[in-house]
C-alpha cells in the first residue's frame, strides 16, 4: 500500500515538472505579441524562424505529429546558393531540413525544419543548431538556433 502511494506521488510529481514549462508557456503566449523569433546573439545576425502560433518563442513538438517550421538566413556576397545542415544529434530524432540546397532570392535563403520525431524519443528542451553554407565552396556563411521541446504524443503544437 505504501509503494503504491509513492508511485501516485511519484507521477503526480513528474507530471507537474513536465507541465511546468507549458503553462509558463501559455502564460506568456497571452502576452507576447512577436510573430518571429530571432536568434540567439551569438548566431548569425539575419536568422529567424517563424513559428506557427503567435508569442512562440520556444517551438513545441509532440513526438508521432509532423510539424514545419520556416525559417531565414540574410545572405550577403556572391553567394548564389546555400546548403543547409543540422547536426547529427538531431537527423538521428527524426527532424530534417525541407529544402537542403536553395537559390538566394532578394538576399535571403530559406527553407523549412521538418519535425517527424517518432513516439519513445526523449522529450525536454532542445537548442537545434541551423548551419548555413554557400554551396559552391562549402564555406560555412553562418548558425542560427531553434529553440523547441519536444512533448508527449498529442499535447501542444507550435
Amino acid at each position: 500500500m505504501r509503494t503504491k502511494k509513492r508511485m501516485v506521488l511519484s507521477v503526480m510529481v513528474l507530471t507537474a515538472f513536465l507541465t511546468m514549462p507549458l503553462l509558463s508557456g501559455l502564460k506568456n503566449a497571452q502576452t507576447t505579441v512577436s510573430l518571429v523569433s530571432e536568434a540567439h546573439a551569438e548566431d548569425v545576425k539575419g536568422f529567424k524562424w517563424i513559428p506557427r502560433r503567435p508569442g512562440i518563442t520556444r517551438a513545441q513538438i509532440a513526438l508521432g505529429r509532423a510539424v514545419t517550421l520556416p525559417f531565414e538566413f540574410t545572405v550577403t556576397g556572391n553567394v548564389k546558393k546555400v546548403r543547409f545542415e543540422l547536426p547529427k544529434k538531431f537527423t538521428g530524432l527524426g527532424i530534417d531540413v525541407m529544402d537542403d540546397e536553395v537559390a538566394v532570392k532578394g538576399g535571403k535563403a530559406s527553407s523549412a525544419v521538418l519535425f517527424a520525431v517518432p513516439p519513445g524519443k526523449p522529450l525536454g528542451k532542445f537548442d537545434m543548431a541551423v548551419t548555413a553554407k554557400d554551396a559552391a565552396t562549402g564555406k560555412e556563411i553562418g548558425k542560427g538556433t531553434i529553440q523547441f521541446m519536444l512533448l508527449p504524443p498529442g499535447v501542444g503544437g507550435c
